[in-house]
């Protein structure tokens, strides 16, 4: 259950959160059923939820992060955060600790990245490759971040703590967007009132313009990992 809006201009740049005025025309939702949202959101407030992702090379964006995570785990009766951090050459791997080490956040904020290492302000250095900028879909990229998204599916797993945790989000921290709020609290009303529901995910799209807009056009960010409802065929 992930709704994020990467990459948007917004009126106010220092938002870290977005409902659907907000938002450009072309993202904004038609209709909003505001009994959902608030049904999604007294659900939340009785759940427990963890955050996973992983991040390098980001430390401007820990701030903003953090921020954007609390908006979200806030709307929760209680929280974890778990994140994958491996070969930053800046200082994403000590801001991290910093945030963990704060004492309002109790203990809730899990570093980790090389072995059993927690909370560890030294070096992880798994010597994986960087992803470069607009790198688009290939096999070796996929393949790595298997090895890292298996780092916290392990982590969660062999750890007792989490076991009472009733939902799981997993979220891309090395973008720079906004949490679509309204998005969010709908998925809180699916996921409470249909039992049929395991899980609920969000696609990534690109919008591409051209000559100064007069061409435009949408791509999936990840083709491969989306499958046609209707016609079964591979995008």
């Amino acid at each position: 259950m992930f709704f994020v809006t990467p990459h948007v201009s917004l009126t106010n740049p220092r938002l870290f959160t977005a409902d659907n005025l907000h938002l450009p025309k072309y993202l904004q939702c038609a209709y909003l059923n505001r009994t959902q949202l608030e049904y999604g959101r007294s659900h939340f407030a009785r759940s427990r939820v963890i955050i996973c992702g992983m991040i390098r090379d980001r430390e401007n964006q820990i701030d903003r992060l953090r921020q954007q995570i609390e908006s979200i785990t806030k709307l929760f009766d209680d929280y974890a955060v778990v994140i994958v951090e491996n070969d930053s050459t800046d200082k994403t791997r000590q801001k991290l600790i910093h945030w963990a080490e704060d004492k309002q956040v109790a203990g809730r904020i899990h570093v980790i990245g090389c072995g059993n290492r927690i909370n560890d302000p030294s070096s992880c250095n798994l010597s994986l490759a960087s992803t470069q900028s607009k790198a688009g879909a290939n096999l070796l990229r996929i393949e790595k971040m298997v090895q890292l998204r298996n780092l916290y599916m392990t982590y969660l797993e062999n750890n007792i703590q989490f076991a009472n945790y009733e939902y799981i989000l997993i979220q891309d921290f090395d973008l720079w967007g906004y949490t679509y709020i309204d998005g969010y609290l709908s998925t809180g009303f699916y996921l409470s009132t249909d039992p049929t529901i395991d899980a609920i995910c969000a696609n990534g799209i690109r919008h591409n313009q051209f000559l100064a807009g007069l061409i435009s056009y949408k791509t999936y960010f990840d083709p491969y990992a989306h499958k046609d409802e209707f016609d079964q065929k591979w995008t």
